[in-house]
């Protein structure tokens, strides 16, 4: 279910232009690594979204102070480089003395200059760094930040790491044997210390990209609140530009939404920004909209482009199927769950579609703390068939002079424009 939330809503793309590369202004590969497993994951407890919406409004109220933290890719590069190196240089003998090998400095030349090239990069980087952390407030700080906090500090004090030894180094005024005894220290003795402060880097420039999309798109955290409301106000799509903003309200009671609208009208656009804002605010993640509130939900079922199985030999139908049934599985525990359908069972016939709709909303209805979204086009299902859980919105659209207009914007009631046969006869003409 998982990948194919993750495909539905668009979250990869080979070409640049997915959901992850709207967050990403990271500058390394495994920062971006990081980042791609903060927004796409499993499902987090709500303390975990708050804590990290905590992380996030924390970063983007002390921006200035660490606009600049990253790692460039030939930053990584040196460091990775430097603590991959598994050769000692330096050897402890009598009493303690270090005594530098010769045969070493003679028989591996490259390992020796990639170690010392690679200590002076690690302790360069490494003050640019702290420079920047330790101007962070510690009031008010959170608990994941102030433990990175904690860590870089204590390393800059374990390894005796001073502002006057960085000054050498930039200086090209420190002698080899120095840098050696670093090394000694800081790769041999306690290279998983590093590792971890390495990761704890591509953690924080990870949060860091993340608030440079805040501040550039005008994203918002959602509220989280008890009940079962959800209200988004002044949503849109963000890989769609000129994207018409829509407001969206579900109030506890009325748990089966039944979206209409003629084709093309932008229903499945709308289905892909709400299933996006839900899913993000779930990740603890800032949101395309200007105020969203919403409940909970233990459980987020997205189902818009549904296919037949050809592994499994499932018929498109019966993959529908198996979705409602993954769906009511969940319910059935007791969980409150958000989900949506794109056009629920388009792998069968019109009448019997009908009838399927009916059993599934009967079988919806009593749950009625959860949210269902379903677009549609069976508009003679609701002729002689309604329940009180049930609430219809339409994307505006008109005709004029037999030609389609859409507009894009939400409202209530059920959508009677048909364009179906307009377009088609439109097409037609053009054929040669």
């Amino acid at each position: 279910m998982h990948n194919r939330l993750v495909a539905d809503l668009n979250f990869l793309s080979t070409t640049g232009d997915g959901i992850l590369d709207k967050f990403d202004f990271t500058k390394n590969d495994d920062s971006r690594r990081t980042l791609k497993n903060i927004i796409i994951g499993e499902a987090l407890t709500l303390e975990r979204i708050i804590e990290l919406q905590s992380i996030f409004k924390y970063l983007l109220a002390n921006f200035s102070v660490h606009e600049k933290f990253y790692l460039s890719n030939s930053d990584n590069y040196y460091l990775k480089e430097y603590l991959g190196v598994e050769t000692k240089v330096l050897n402890n003998k009598k009493g303690g003395k270090i005594i530098l090998s010769i045969q070493f400095w003679f028989n591996k030349p490259q390992d020796y200059h990639k170690i010392l090239s690679g200590i002076k990069h690690f302790v360069i980087i490494f003050f640019e760094k702290w420079n920047i952390i330790k101007q962070l407030p510690i009031k008010s700080m959170p608990k994941t930040i102030r433990e990175i906090y904690e860590r870089v500090q204590d390393v800059a004090n374990y390894f005796s790491l001073s502002k006057e030894i960085s000054n050498k180094i930039v200086s090209d005024n420190i002698s080899n044997l120095e840098l050696l005894k670093l090394d000694q220290k800081i790769r041999i003795e306690n290279s998983e210390k590093i590792k971890e402060l390495l990761f704890d880097f591509y953690n924080l420039e990870a949060y860091l990209s993340i608030i440079k999309a805040v501040r550039k798109y005008n994203y918002i955290f959602p509220d989280f609140i008890e009940g079962s409301d959800l209200e988004i106000e002044e949503m849109y799509h963000p890989l769609v530009s000129d994207c018409v903003t829509n407001n969206f309200k579900y109030e506890s009671g009325l748990n089966l939404t039944f979206l209409t609208g003629p084709n093309m009208s932008g229903k499945s656009t709308l289905l892909r920004t709400l299933g996006l804002i839900v899913y993000l605010g779930h990740r603890g993640l800032p949101v395309p909209a200007q105020r969203v509130l919403m409940p909970y939900y233990e459980g987020i079922f997205i189902y818009l482009n549904v296919t037949d199985d050809v592994i499994s030999g499932d018929s498109y139908f019966l993959v529908e199927v198996k979705n409602v049934v993954e769906l009511l599985n969940e319910l059935k525990q007791g969980k409150r769950c958000f989900a949506i359908f794109d056009e629920l069972f388009r792998g069968t016939n019109y009448s019997d579609a009908i009838e399927c709709s009916k059993t599934l909303c009967f079988e919806l209805a009593p749950y009625k703390s959860s949210c269902f979204v379903v677009s549609t086009h069976l508009s003679e299902l609701f002729k002689n068939y309604r329940l009180p859980e049930m609430s219809f919105l339409q994307l505006s659209s008109r005709l004029e002079n037999e030609t389609p207009v859409f507009l894009y914007k939400l409202k209530t009631g059920m959508s009677k424009v048909h364009i179906g046969k307009i377009l088609l006869d439109k097409y037609l003409k053009n054929i040669i």
